[in-house]
């Protein structure tokens, strides 16, 4: 069995299951900063020893990370999520967005520039926001 690059991020399931809703903050982000409160629980489960904590900024540009991500494991498992997505790659093409994610684990997804209009609609990818856990 071929190994994926998913395989090997901890937190790949989980941004993997909230995919959809975020890629609907990106599409939202052309208004105005978008945010979503997630539970404490679902980070530490995963891990509760994570150095560095949970908490994170990233921007992602042209669908690339802008800097490389080394230290945040999290952003790094988002990052490879969102690399597999060709909704996340078509929103982000002429645009930078920053993610970030602080410690009382609010990810804020903002819209810092676009060279070209963010398309309006968006795949079936983001059809299915799951419910909060």
């Amino acid at each position: 069995m071929e190994n994926h690059v998913l395989d090997n991020l901890k937190y790949s399931y989980l941004w993997n299951k909230y995919r959809p809703m975020v890629l609907k903050l990106m599409k939202d982000a052309a208004d105005k900063p978008q945010q979503y409160k997630f539970q404490k629980h679902e980070f530490h489960d995963i891990n509760p020893k994570e150095k560095g904590g949970h908490s994170f900024t990233m921007e992602l540009s042209n669908g690339r990370p802008s800097k490389e991500v080394k230290t945040s494991m999290v952003a790094k498992s988002l990052f490879a999520v969102l690399d597999q997505s060709m909704t996340a790659s078509d929103l982000s093409q002429g645009a930078t967005y920053e993610f970030s994610m602080d410690k009382q684990y609010n990810l804020e997804i903002t819209l810092k520039e676009a060279k070209e209009e963010i398309v309006d609609t968006v795949s079936e990818e983001t059809d299915e926001v799951p419910k909060e856990a």
